[in-house]
């Protein structure tokens, strides 16, 4: 059987800027700052302790276990794979009695990295979608896998969306509409400016940590280099 095409837009390398975004502004409002190998968390869980940007995955995780990792296993190849609390009917990472569901069919062998993954965090994988230099992909099945543009943070307006939630949880103003485009064009490059722009309120409290924003998106350096396609042989 064929692979069947995913109706995502944006770019691993977009993706991954809407992650650093995320993670810088969970950080600076105090909410699931990284741990040491840049995971992108709803809270502390689901890192990969003791990685580097070289050997680890830029993750996204919430309080209720769902949970998405751009895997990069480098040269231009990319994967997201994850998990909807809710939603995936899918397992595929041998982590329950249930048979699972084939995540990867005629999909490169390079694929398995995603379950490879799964399995290292211990958590069910629900999706496994590939990237082919233009467009995402994924093996042909029915059964429901959970993903949701709306939910996960790989869509500029699921992005905005919760960067305005998250202000809110944390009694901010209401991010400008310009603030917030500033931080998702700038992404993994975001300044303490921007985000002082976007994350505040007329009388100072409470206080935004800025420096753990940038922080966690410094985090994100060397994630890009794995996105470059591999030389090519020139004889």
């Amino acid at each position: 059987m064929t692979l069947e095409h995913v109706s995502l837009a944006d770019s691993p390398r977009t993706i991954l800027d809407y992650l650093a975004v995320v993670v810088a502004v969970r950080a600076a409002v105090g909410l699931g700052a990284p741990s040491a190998d840049s995971a992108v968390s709803g809270s502390s869980e689901g890192s990969e302790s003791g990685g580097s940007a070289a050997t680890s995955h830029p993750t996204w995780s919430d309080e209720n276990g769902s949970w998405l990792t751009l895997v990069l296993p480098g040269d231009g190849r990319a994967l997201l794979a994850g998990w909807h609390a809710d939603e995936s009917e899918t397992e595929a990472s041998g982590t329950s009695l249930d048979g699972g569901t084939d995540l990867i069919d005629t999909a490169p062998g390079w694929w398995r990295r995603g379950i490879d993954h799964a399995r290292a965090r211990r958590d069910v994988l629900g999706f496994l979608y590939g990237w082919d230099g233009a467009a995402w992909w994924r093996a042909p099945y029915d059964t429901a896998d959970g993903f949701d543009p709306d939910f996960f943070p790989v869509t500029r307006d699921s992005v905005a969306e919760q960067i305005g939630e998250l202000a809110a949880d944390t009694l901010l103003d209401d991010p400008a509409a310009e603030a917030v485009d500033a931080l998702l064009a700038a992404g993994t490059s975001l300044s303490a400016e921007q985000l002082e722009a976007a994350l505040h309120t007329e009388d100072g409290w409470p206080e935004v940590d800025v420096a753990a924003g940038l922080r966690a998106a410094q985090a994100f350096d060397g994630y890009a280099e794995r996105l470059q396609p591999a030389p090519q042989n020139v004889s």
